[in-house]
């Protein structure tokens, strides 16, 4: 993927009179705003915050929250006015970058080299915002932004609008009694594996609660309930954990809203173990005495599938389960810095898999090991579960357990294992069910495709290469003029699945003999060039 190229003047890096400095126009989809700008609605003047630039992060300084902590949550309110004041810690080239999501800037500053210099940069905060950098040390300055609605108080209407609203709601409630909508289930058939969480949603039509039973006499399993609607949608989802809920104590009935109720639980006919076993289950729902709504949830047998190793960005977050199974990369090879993850395909296991400690339970059978492989006359080191994520995807069945490759040896091979004992309920005596798959990890490394002098043309440059960090991955690669026409050059490619990159740089500005030097930032060695005549 070919990446935004941003032309950086020497003069602008080193000049003094950048001391103060203000940012007058937004990158791609952003707003800046400069001197005179009005600040947001209700402002007189922006929030303001205080940063040290340094190579080894950005230093909080103000406000108060965020003193002392090194790349900070910066935290915003959409709408609302900044002012971040950064200061030039170490005398290295640095600047002030808001980007989204995807990678794409949204506000930017110049760059500054000037040890105990000072940027101010103002902007408008937008709900696009995902993070701050030094685009020239973007692997360690480096910190997330948080943009989150203020809560603001409700006004009160006038005696007229109370009047209106009034008759409006009146007219409206007629409208919903006259429709009389009766209640029924979103689905007449579901299907979940036994060991799963099994969800039934029901709409109440208009009322406000109503009788549910899960079971019958024909599945030895009859449980019954009473579902009210408290966060007022007209429906209720219910969640049955199949693992507890067959008998025991914990009947294993609960609302996904936690503003919904699940309330007088009777358990009229329980069976001998706590797991629900494979079968189909009638579902009723009741009013004044009479069935009104039906469903039939199927719990099918559950099955251990497979396993494989992965890759996945060091930016990648684990609490967010779909992003993050989004971000791995199947692959044996892990760059030191990344996440080293296990895949395992399997059902049955997310009414227990809560957090990494249940990756290793006698009570539900689990057991994961992750080691070293080929170790010779010596007990192979393992990872601890508490240097384990977690991040769990029942919907498609599987899980991923990361770990931080830092803590690995380059070079050195490892086993990553999940086994499933006859301890678990759906394991047959004497029986177990295993997976696994190994990695190795390798130094965080980049090349490019160019044998040294390069003859830079005038005009757009692209510049290609491979690295071994993760897909996903956002690279910087910077071009340098040096001697009489001094320059810097930055691009920002994404590493595709295969590892490769590809980046554009403009030279059209740039006098022929000009010496280049080319470099992915903190990975590559420098490749010499000059600028041609052609």
């Amino acid at each position: 993927m070919d990446a935004d190229t941003t032309d950086l003047d020497a003069d602008e890096q080193t000049s003094p009179s950048t001391r103060r400095a203000f940012l007058t126009a937004a990158a791609v989809g952003g707003t800046a705003i400069g001197l005179g700008t009005v600040p947001g609605a209700g402002q007189t003047e922006p929030e303001r915050i205080e940063l040290g630039g340094d190579t080894p992060g950005w230093v909080g300084r103000a406000p108060a929250d965020i003193e002392g902590e090194t790349n900070p949550t910066l935290t915003l309110v959409p709408g609302r006015s900044y002012e971040v004041v950064w200061e030039n810690v170490d005398g290295q080239p640095h600047n002030f970058v808001v980007r989204d999501g995807d990678g794409e800037d949204i506000v930017r500053s110049e760059i500054i080299s000037e040890e105990g210099a000072t940027q101010t940069v103002e902007f408008e905060a937008t709900e696009a915002m995902a993070e701050y950098l030094c685009e020239v040390h973007p692997t360690t300055m480096l910190g997330d932004v948080s943009v989150e609605e203020q809560d603001t108080p409700t006004p009160t209407p006038d005696a007229d609008e109370e009047e209106d609203t009034e008759t409006e709601t009146e007219t409206e409630d007629d409208d919903e009694d006259d429709d009389d909508a009766e209640p029924a289930f979103e689905s007449d058939l579901v299907e979940e594996q036994v060991g799963d969480v099994a969800s039934l949603t029901l709409d109440l039509g208009d009322r406000d609660e109503m009788r549910v039973s899960i079971g019958s006499e024909a599945v030895n399993y009859l449980t019954s309930f009473t579902v009210v609607d408290g966060s007022d949608d007209g429906e209720v989802t219910i969640e049955l954990n199949t693992f507890v809920a067959g008998s025991g104590d914990d009947p294993g009935v609960s609302a996904a809203d936690e503003d919904d109720e699940i309330r007088d639980v009777e358990r009229e006919l329980v069976g001998i173990d706590p797991s629900l076993s494979s079968a189909p289950y009638p579902v009723e729902a009741s009013a004044d005495g009479r069935v009104v709504a039906e469903s039939l949830l199927v719990l099918q047998p559950r099955e251990t599938e497979g396993a494989g190793a992965g890759v996945a960005p060091r930016r990648a977050d684990t609490t967010q389960s779909e992003d993050f199974a989004e971000a791995v990369t199947e692959r044996e090879r892990v760059a030191v810095g990344d996440w080293a993850v296990l895949r395992v395909d399997a059902s049955g296991l997310y009414a227990t898999l809560d957090e990494a400690a249940d990756l290793r339970s006698d009570e539900y059978g689990y057991d994961l090991t992750i080691e070293e492989a080929d170790v010779i006359n010596r007990s192979p080191m393992g990872v601890p579960l508490d240097e384990i994520a977690l991040v769990t995807d029942a919907e498609n069945d599987r899980f991923f357990a990361a770990v931080d490759s830092d803590r690995f040896d380059v070079d050195q091979p490892y086993e990553a294992t999940f086994t499933i004992t006859d301890a678990n309920p759906y394991v047959a005596d004497g029986e177990e069910e295993s997976v696994s798959a190994s990695f190795r990890t390798v130094e965080r490394t980049a090349t490019i495709d160019a044998e040294e002098p390069v003859s830079v043309p005038t005009g757009e440059v692209t510049l290609s290469g491979t690295t071994t960090v993760a897909p996903g991955t956002t690279l910087t690669v910077s071009a340098t003029g040096e001697g009489g026409d001094e320059f810097l050059k930055i691009a920002r490619p994404t590493v595709e699945a295969d590892g490769a990159w590809s980046a554009s740089l403009d030279f059209s500005d740039v006098a022929p003999g000009t010496p280049v030097t080319f470099e992915v930032v903190g990975l590559s060695d420098q490749i010499e060039g000059e600028v041609s005549e052609e």
